[in-house]
């Protein structure tokens, strides 16, 4: 429901561009089109080039998946031009006062698409970021320095490491799904890769860690304490962030002897202690 939501959202923006477009009529729409027609092509066309945009965007992650933002977006308005010349070609047939297109146009009509493609798919994946950011578990403190006495030899041995971009080392704390994404945090920090959180868990394996909620991830010897606020557990984590852990993985995390950690962190372990708060909501 929630990604359904967020593709509505998107929609509504891009039809919202398709609607200025339309009325400023650039790239000689304003004179071979009326008004009508202009809102039409714009809007279907801005449509459905933008969310064709967002597989293309995301398949450049996959590929490249150390490369910022814009560059990626910029990738994926290259990718995505040539469906997009199909798309403005069909358009333009369907309204009859738009001139033909000869082949000589095509490459014309490329550098456009890909113009608007770039200018409108570049602001809208850094939102789109910057909102996978925001919904990340809550930190609670400052991330501390990785504890020494840490036992990585399950995590050692998992490929998913190789999916983690080299600059957060293999420190694993938790995954958590964001869109088509997994945020990835370790001790140096956090970033997006694409994969699923179902085959993350799968390359890691049982020995590392365990999913506490439809969402999350956590590696074993991440977990410093057990928050309980009446029916609401969460995992406070030796970086400080605050995990829930949803009803349905309770009985498994208590068969594992995860419930029978002490309800405070040991205060030596760490180079300052988290202060308390409340269990994120399932």
């Amino acid at each position: 429901m929630q990604q359904l939501t967020r593709q509505m959202e998107r929609l509504g923006v891009l039809l919202a561009i398709g609607f200025a477009f339309g009325w400023l009529g650039p790239f000689g729409t304003y004179n071979s089109l009326g008004l009508l027609e202009r809102l039409a092509f714009w809007m279907v066309g801005m449509a459905v080039i933008g969310l064709l945009s967002v597989p293309a965007v995301d398949m450049v992650a996959r590929a490249a998946p150390s490369w910022p933002v814009p560059v990626r977006a910029l990738a994926g308005a290259l990718i995505v031009g040539i469906p997009g010349v199909l798309v403005t070609v069909a358009l333009r047939s369907f309204f009859h006062d738009a001139p033909p297109v000869s082949p000589a146009d095509l490459p014309r009509m490329y550098l456009y698409v890909t113009i608007v493609s770039a200018l409108v798919g570049i602001p809208m994946n850094l939102v789109r970021e910057r909102r996978s950011e925001a919904t990340g578990a809550r930190p609670l403190a400052p991330p501390v320095p990785a504890v020494t006495e840490r036992s990585w030899a399950p995590l050692s041995r998992s490929p998913f490491l190789r999916r983690i971009p080299p600059k957060l080392g293999s420190d694993l704390l938790y995954i958590a799904t964001e869109d088509h994404y997994l945020r990835v945090t370790t001790s140096l920090g956090s970033d997006l890769i694409l994969f699923r959180l179902s085959d993350a868990i799968a390359e890691l394996g049982a020995a590392a860690g365990q999913q506490v909620h439809r969402s999350y991830w956590v590696a074993r010897d991440a977990v410093a304490s057990i928050e309980r606020n009446g029916h609401r557990t969460s995992l406070v984590l030796i970086n400080g962030a605050e995990i829930p852990v949803s009803r349905t993985y309770l009985r498994n995390l208590r068969d594992a002897g995860w419930l029978a950690l002490p309800p405070s962190p040991p205060l030596a372990r760490f180079t300052a202690q988290p202060p308390a708060g409340s269990a994120l909501r399932e």
